[in-house]
C-alpha cells in the first residue's frame, strides 16, 4: 500500500519524515520500505551492469541487439545491489554480442572434441590417485603431504625439551608427573607438492599411428588432473629447442579446466633440443619438486637436460612416449625414409633381415635409455600410444609407482 505526502497526516502518526513530491511504500509488517521508481528511464543504471539487458527473472538476455542494450530492466521488487551481486558482473562493460541476423557476425563453426577430454567416471577414478615423490622437496605452501618441518597437524613427529617461548600447551603434562621435566610435543607439517608436467611438442611427436602428440596431452591433463586432486601445485610446459610456453602454478581440483584447456591447445614445433629445453627450464627460479617428462626421447642431448633437472634439486621421471609403428614398422621394398623435423628424405631397400636388424636396435635403444634414467635416479616408464591413457596410468604407471 502505497502512501504519499498528499496524505500526510498517515505519515506524520508514524512519525515518519516526508520529502514533497517523492513516494512511499509502506508496508504492513513495519520492515524496512522498498525502493520503487515510477519508470525504467528513471531507474539507476550502476557501471557494473551497464550495457546488459535483463529478463524478468534478473538474468542477461543473450542474442539481443546492440541498440536494445542501454539498460537494465529489473524486476518488480529488485534492488539494484541483489542483481549486481547474482551476477557476479566485473568492473567493466561486455561487449554486445551480434545478432543472429546480422551479415558481419562469423558463421557458427563445429568444434572438434577436446584432446584432454575425460569421462566423468574415469575423472572420479583419477581423484583416487595421487603422484609419488620420493622424497620431501620442502613446503611450498600447505598440503596433504608429509614435511620435514615441524607445524601444527595432528599427527605426532616427537619430544624435545622445554624452552623460553614455547607455547604451554605443547607441554606434555603426563611426562611432567612422572618425570618432573618438561617436554613439548612436536608435531608433523604438511605441505604441497610442486609438481610440472613437461610436454615435447617437436615435429618428430607430431606423428604415429596414434599420434604421439595427442596421447601425450591427454596423458598430461589426466596426470596434472591427479595433482590438483591431491592439493599439489601444477605447472604445464611445453618444451622444443626451448622452452616454449608455461602455464601458471595451478592448485585445487576447480583449476583443472585451465589445466585442460593449456594442454588442448599445445601445437606441434619444429626442431627438438630437449638438452638445450631441459636445461633452460632448470635454471629458472622455480620450487623444487616433481618433473614429469613427456617425450619420445629422439634427441641427442635429452640425458644431459635430465641431469641438468636432478642437479638443481628436482625429482624427474620419463614417461617415453612409442608408437608401435616405430617399434614394428612394415620395411618391404625401396622405400623413402623422411625426417619430420629437417626435411631430410634418406632412400632404402629394405627386405626382411633389415627389418629384423631394425627390430632389433630399437630394443637396444630402448633399453639404453631406461639403463641411463636409472644411472642418475631417474624413474623411466615407456608409454605405448596403442594402450590407453586409463590402462596406462592404472596399470603400468602403479606398477613403477609414477602414482599410487
Amino acid at each position: 500500500m502505497t502512501w504519499s505526502n498528499e496524505c500526510g497526516s498517515r505519515d506524520h502518526e508514524r512519525g515518519q519524515h516526508s520529502t514533497p513530491g517523492r513516494s512511499r511504500t509502506i508496508r504492513p509488517d513495519g520492515l524496512k520500505p522498498a525502493r520503487r521508481f515510477d519508470s525504467i528511464a528513471a531507474r539507476p543504471v550502476h557501471p557494473r551492469i551497464r550495457g546488459l539487458a535483463l529478463d524478468q527473472g534478473g538474468r542477461p538476455v543473450t542474442g539481443t541487439p546492440s541498440n536494445q542494450r542501454t539498460g537494465v530492466d529489473m524486476p518488480e521488487g529488485v534492488g539494484i545491489g541483489r542483481v549486481r551481486r547474482a551476477l557476479k558482473l566485473p568492473w567493466f562493460t561486455v561487449p554486445p554480442r551480434p545478432a543472429a541476423s546480422d551479415p558481419a557476425a562469423a558463421p557458427p563453426t563445429e568444434l572438434p572434441a577436446a584432446p584432454t577430454a575425460f569421462e566423468d567416471p574415469f575423472l572420479r577414478r583419477l581423484e583416487r590417485l595421487r603422484v609419488v615423490a620420493r622424497r620431501q622437496h620442502g613446503a611450498i605452501s600447505f598440503g596433504g603431504r608429509r614435511s620435514r618441518l615441524r607445524g601444527t597437524s595432528i599427527e605426532f613427529a616427537d619430544y624435545r625439551e622445554y624452552a623460553p617461548g614455547d607455547d604451554p600447551r605443547s607441554i606434555d603434562w603426563n611426562i611432567y608427573g612422572r618425570s618432573d621435566r618438561l617436554v613439548v610435543k612436536l608435531r608433523e607439517d604438511e605441505e604441497s607438492l610442486a609438481v610440472y608436467v613437461v610436454v615435447d611438442v617437436s615435429r618428430s611427436m607430431d606423428w604415429g599411428v596414434v599420434n604421439k602428440l595427442g596421447h601425450a596431452r591427454r596423458l598430461a591433463a589426466a596426470v596434472g588432473y591427479v595433482g590438483l586432486c591431491a592439493s599439489d601445485t601444477v605447472t604445464g610446459v611445453a618444451i622444443a629447442d626451448r622452452v616454449v610456453t608455461v602455464s601458471t602454478p595451478l592448485r585445487g581440483r576447480a583449476s583443472y579446466p585451465r589445466l585442460f584447456g593449456f594442454f588442448g591447445g599445445l601445437a606441434p614445433a619444429w626442431k627438438t633440443d630437449l638438452g638445450a629445453s631441459l636445461r633452460g627450464l632448470a635454471a629458472g627460479h622455480r620450487p623444487r619438486g616433481l618433473v614429469v617428462v613427456i617425450s619420445d626421447l629422439l634427441s641427442p642431448g635429452a640425458h644431459d637436460g635430465l641431469h641438468a633437472l636432478v642437479e638443481r634439486g628436482y625429482e624427474a621421471v620419463v614417461a617415453h612416449v612409442i608408437d608401435h609403428s616405430e617399434v614394428d614398422p612394415d620395411l618391404d621394398g625401396d622405400l623413402d625414409l623422411y625426417d619430420r623435423e629437417t626435411g631430410e628424405v634418406v632412400r632404402v631397400a629394405a627386405d626382411a633381415s633389415l627389418g629384423a636388424r631394425y627390430r632389433e636396435r630399437v630394443g637396444t635403444w630402448i633399453a639404453e635409455q631406461e639403463a641411463l634414467c636409472a644411472r642418475r635416479q631417474i624413474r623411466y616408464v615407456p608409454v605405448n600410444t596403442a594402450v590407453g591413457v586409463e590402462d596406462f596410468l592404472f596399470h603400468d604407471a602403479r606398477a613403477r609407482r609414477i602414482v599410487a
